[in-house]
């Protein structure tokens, strides 16, 4: 149980590197050279809907929000993970709570198991490498 959380132990370059990693995932996974356009076509949005978001406030709050979920990784891992355990920790994380969570809303939203696939993916992926990166240092 977490009981007690010594923030002097949190290393923040390991955060903002973390962050920074799965900022660089999300932009390699949904981008052309991995599953951009599958996700695109699965998503029915075409190449003008991607273009006409406010970018800024997009990638900004992306940013900010993988920050918030990479901190409180390292919270949930403790000082003493090691790259192996950091690993586990998020690859659980990533399939056990996240995908599960996507899986719940895309049967109700009747999304495809092909872009349940490639959202939940990411975040098993996500979550492993951010882990792994986290307990590394």
């Amino acid at each position: 149980m977490l009981n007690y959380v010594d923030f002097g132990t949190i290393n923040y370059l390991a955060v903002l590197i973390a962050t920074l990693l799965a900022f660089g995932l999300g932009a390699l996974w949904y981008g052309p050279p991995l599953f951009g356009k599958a996700w695109q076509t699965e998503m029915g949005l075409s190449d003008e809907d991607l273009q006409s978001g406010n970018m800024a406030m997009i990638y900004g709050t992306t940013f900010i929000v993988a920050l918030i979920a990479m901190y409180f990784l390292a919270i949930f891992m403790g000082p003493d993970a090691s790259w192996l355990s950091g690993a586990l920790h998020g690859a659980i994380i990533g399939t056990v709570f996240i995908a599960t969570s996507i899986a719940t809303h895309y049967l109700f939203s009747q999304k495809t198991m092909k872009i349940f696939l490639i959202d939940a993916g990411y975040d098993v992926v996500r979550y492993t490498l951010a882990g792994a990166v986290l307990g590394a240092f």
